[in-house]
């Protein structure tokens, strides 16, 4: 026998409208049943159900000496106005 448990998730209101109102006009969903098959999904795949990209290692490091030149470079700027 399962055991059901409600969950609660905190949401920007016109997130969830907005989600609500694509939900039900294109599959016929409610939010609800909406995350029920992306847990659901997610437990018996053992991942998301979807993709998304994550910056790799040398992605990260590259955004990382992108922000330390941006950062030299601001620092200059404000000695310069001195």
């Amino acid at each position: 026998m399962s055991s059901k448990v409600s969950i609660q998730v905190r949401i920007d209101k016109n997130i969830k409208e907005q989600a609500s109102k694509i939900l039900e006009k294109h599959y016929g969903l409610s939010v609800s049943e909406a995350v029920r098959m992306l847990l659901t999904e997610t437990a018996a795949s053992k991942r998301l159900p979807f993709s998304f990209d994550v910056p790799n290692a040398k992605t990260r490091a590259a955004m990382r000496e992108a922000d330390r030149i941006i950062a030299a470079r601001h620092r200059l700027a404000a000695t310069m106005k001195e």
